[in-house]
């Protein structure tokens, strides 16, 4: 499932004939699809101008973020790493530890955690990538804002930022983030959690009744987070990413938030208790990578 919506989502691809035996869709990438044929050898080249054709001797299962120009995928072994603005494969990374490399699961702030064997068991590894194999600069972030989109933004009213002054981001990952921030009126601080949604029914159905599960057992019990509050925001495509690049170099904080430009945001209020299940990350395993 590659979209939503075929006839707003969908992209046509005009394959040429010679390219269309023994070739499949494995992604979509910033608007282009991305096509995998076997090879001999890892190679990546554009055929039309919506879609690209990744060349592998292995199954590729490809780990896709809009918001860099990298994808990262796995041959067993090796940690691939394909620039897509250049149609490059960048030198091959592996983890020290790692035997056995089954399945990249993510990189997120240029942390890459992954499936692999490590004396005969499975463990869930993760290690930060090396420079120049990520995007997660302030001046890049910048640009996304910038392009993002061409509309006007300054009649936009964020409930979050007109409430609240943020004090600190407390976590970031999959999820969205979680900042801690003074509420104007009680002076307090909270915990007040962003999730971006992509703005389907099904979607804010569903984070909306975490939000009201949450409100249900937050009442006297011991370790749930005291629910307070949630609400939506819409705002315009590149009102966010602009403002996010404000906020984190106002925190100091080096990382990014990934989501669409026409995301809408949903926001939970709730009591800061950093010792609760929402705020603990068990990675099992630690490890560094290397460029072989």
């Amino acid at each position: 499932r590659f979209c939503d919506d075929p006839e707003s989502s969908g992209i046509l691809v005009h394959v040429p004939h010679e390219d269309r035996h023994f070739m499949y869709v494995i992604g979509i990438h910033r608007g282009k699809a991305m096509y995998e044929v076997k090879r001999s050898e890892h190679a990546a080249r554009k055929i039309c101008d919506t879609g690209f054709l990744l060349e592998s001797p292995t199954d590729c299962v490809p780990c896709i973020d809009d918001f860099t120009p990298f994808i990262y995928m796995s041959d067993h072994s090796d940690i691939l790493t394909l620039n897509t603005e250049t149609m490059t494969f960048m030198e091959p990374l592996q983890f020290e530890c790692a035997l056995m490399l089954y399945k990249i699961v993510s990189v997120i702030n240029g942390e890459l955690t992954a499936v692999a064997r490590i004396d005969h068991e499975d463990y869930l590894v993760s290690a930060h990538l090396p420079e120049g194999y990520q995007f997660t600069t302030a001046g890049y972030q910048e640009i996304i804002a910038k392009e993002a989109c061409n509309q006007d933004t300054e009649d936009f009213e964020s409930e979050f930022m007109n409430n609240f002054e943020i004090e600190e981001m407390l976590g970031e990952g999959g999820f969205g983030c979680v900042f801690r921030a003074k509420h104007a009126v009680d002076k307090c601080s909270y915990a007040v959690k962003r999730i971006p949604l992509k703005g389907s029914d099904d979607e804010v159905a569903k984070v909306l009744k975490e939000a009201i599960t949450m409100a249900l057992l937050s009442n006297g019990l011991e370790r749930i987070v005291d629910f307070k509050h949630c609400w939506l925001e819409k705002p315009p495509p590149c009102w966010q990413a602009s403002k996010d690049v404000e906020i984190m170099n106002n925190l100091g904080y080096p990382r990014k938030s990934s989501y669409r430009p026409e995301s809408v945001f949903m926001y939970i209020q709730m009591e800061v208790q950093l010792d609760t299940i929402y705020f603990e990350i068990n990675v099992l395993q630690l490890c560094r990578l290397q460029v072989i």
